[in-house]
């Protein structure tokens, strides 16, 4: 009953509706954390939820008890982070902890596993810190990088199309993988990024175009 071409929409959607209709009822952001927090706990009672005969819930519908809790941190992250002072520390901690736990992965001190699509967590107290810290390192530094511009600006389209290379990564691994001199991870890596974005670049321009040639013709009729 799980699909990888849907499983992620399923639970963004359902995480969005759920995360909404909380901001929109519950006016107490303690409460709305503590909601949160309780159906956290909830997805972390159980391996698997059946559903009638199946043994998942279709297209892991109920990773949204574990998605609303990161989404509304991602919420209210997103609407006061102008507000953050000294960002530039904070992206340097985030970093300093980032470096840290890789060593300890490494070292096999810390015992963390996170796979949201097959409701695998290894450590859920760390499942509930080290994504949030990730996340937050990422768009401080995606920020950042942004700001700065110059040297960073090819890594643009990869941020724009990032959809495409989510849904379209899988595939062209695959198709990669089938051409023996090509079947090599680096070679994997840079076709599943950059196959992706030439594709979605592509399908944008030919809208665009069609688009505009769709409006020039009405205003010449």
């Amino acid at each position: 009953m799980t699909c990888p071409f849907f499983w992620f929409m399923t639970v963004y959607i359902l995480t969005v509706i759920v995360v909404e209709l909380i901001i929109t009822w519950v006016d107490s952001v303690p409460a709305q954390f503590f909601i949160a927090m309780t159906l956290y706990m909830t997805g972390m009672t159980y391996k698997h939820m059946e559903f009638f005969q199946y043994k998942y819930v279709p297209w892991d519908a109920d990773i949204v008890l574990l998605t609303t809790l990161y989404m509304l941190c991602g919420y209210y992250g997103f609407k006061y982070y102008n507000k953050i002072p000294h960002k530039n520390y904070f992206i340097a901690a985030t970093m300093a902890i980032y470096a840290i736990l890789i060593i300890y992965k490494y070292r096999g001190i810390l015992r963390f596993s996170l796979y949201l699509k097959s409701h695998n967590i290894a450590n859920s107290f760390l499942g509930l810190f080290i994504p949030l810290i990730v996340c937050f390192m990422i768009f401080m530094i995606s920020d950042w990088m942004m700001r700065v511009g110059g040297l960073f600006k090819w890594l643009l389209p990869f941020g724009w199309y990032s959809s495409a290379i989510m849904y379209m990564h899988k595939m062209v691994l695959d198709a990669v993988a089938m051409v023996p001199i090509l079947n090599h991870w680096e070679i994997q890596w840079v076709a599943g990024l950059i196959i992706p974005v030439q594709i979605a670049m592509s399908y944008h321009r030919l809208r665009l175009a069609w688009t505009l040639r769709k409006e020039t013709h009405m205003s010449q009729s």
